[in-house]
């Protein structure tokens, strides 16, 4: 009797943490502050990114960053998003995309497209991988990594062509 009870308080516990968990995963997205930013900033840029040869942080860099790269990537282009539908639209696909992370893990992260954004003397920058289903967020110094699904990828898409962005590395 003693080993029943153990087993239906053990499973009992396993089903609401599994809830607990369901519960988070529907009212998580993009953190609070980050979203603040995003969408109360004075500018807000849209980047495309040669993410071909992946991404690798170094402190070295870091302290000395080239110009024509956003977070040690190649820039392709890069504009301002000056309409608020456009951003609003932006936003909140990422914003879902955290939401409705499908769980799966990539072993690559191959920035394709960027976000910077600031409000204020506050900049948050997004480096972001549909393929590898990532986002690298920096704020104030910190780096936080999220996972997201490829969701987004359409209204990107058309962020990019409405504002006539390359997505094709130069020839030399």
């Amino acid at each position: 009797m003693k080993r029943k009870a153990m087993l239906l308080v053990t499973a009992a516990a396993a089903i609401l943490a599994a809830g607990g968990w369901m519960v988070w995963r529907m009212e998580s997205g993009l953190p609070r502050h980050v979203r603040e930013v995003l969408q109360k900033s004075d500018s807000f840029e849209l980047l495309t990114l040669d993410g071909s040869q992946g991404w690798f942080w170094s402190a070295e860099e870091e302290k000395s960053p080239d110009p024509a790269k956003f977070h040690h990537v190649a820039v392709l282009g890069r504009q301002r998003v000056s309409g608020p539908a456009m951003r609003d639209s932006l936003i909140n696909a990422l914003d879902q995309s955290v939401r409705h992370d499908n769980g799966r893990r990539a072993g690559c992260f191959n920035p394709r497209h960027g976000i910077r954004a600031t409000v204020g003397g506050e900049t948050i920058d997004l480096l972001i991988c549909f393929e590898c289903e990532g986002l690298v967020i920096f704020e104030g110094g910190r780096q936080t990594t999220l996972h997201i699904d490829d969701t987004p990828g359409p209204a990107f898409a058309e962020a990019v062509a409405s504002l006539g962005l390359s997505t094709q590395k130069p020839e030399h």
